[in-house]
């Protein structure tokens, strides 16, 4: 990894929770890109750092927090050393998938993240956009949070999200686009509501 201090120093900066949420939006990236091929340096990147975000992790969980954290560790390093192996045969990369997928939902329920009464006090301040796709986006900095609410008239809430691609959403010259690419399948969400 290139520039590991620097990444180190700022990942530590945040709050356990917000560590812990940027670790599930690396385990759900595992499993959307596991589903090509094409993405193995990728995914094998996602792999290495997330083993970094649990080492710069674990030292401030508690015990039971702890090791959950090392057994993912221990996952982890297992799936890099066969990694050449597993990335050529397609069940088994699925089986990577549906299984950092699970790993994903299990530390995102273990950050606090998914707090619904603390996240919508922060999401009162919904921004209307002009799309074909979205009618609103909110973003909570401190949480990592993105609302957002569709023309369909639902309404998502996805975890991780850093302010950068927050701030490259609302530029986006196609929403909608962006967020096919860069946001849905890509973090952890949650299906706030229904029109």
């Amino acid at each position: 990894m290139n520039n590991l201090t620097s990444i180190q120093e700022r990942y530590k900066r945040d709050t356990l929770a917000v560590r812990l949420g940027g670790l599930a939006a690396n385990l759900a990236r595992v499993k959307s890109f596991s589903n090509d091929s094409t993405h193995c340096e990728a995914v094998k990147y996602l792999l290495e750092e997330s083993k970094y975000f649990i080492e710069w992790t674990a030292p401030d969980a508690d015990l039971p927090l702890q090791s959950e954290l090392v057994e993912l560790q221990l996952k982890l390093a297992q799936w890099e050393r066969d990694w050449q192996r597993i990335w050529t045969n397609p069940e088994e990369r699925n089986a990577i998938a549906v299984e950092a997928g699970d790993w994903s939902d299990r530390i995102l329920g273990k950050s606090g993240l998914l707090n619904v009464e603390s996240t919508n006090r922060d999401m009162k301040n919904l921004k209307t956009v002009e799309s074909s796709m979205i009618r609103a986006v909110g973003y909570d900095r401190k949480m990592r949070v993105l609302e957002v609410v569709f023309n369909s008239g639902e309404t998502y809430r996805y975890e991780g999200v850093s302010p950068d691609v927050y701030k490259d959403l609302m530029n986006a010259s196609s929403k909608g686009r962006y967020m096919h690419d860069e946001i849905i399948d890509v973090y952890p969400y949650t299906l706030v509501s229904r029109r």
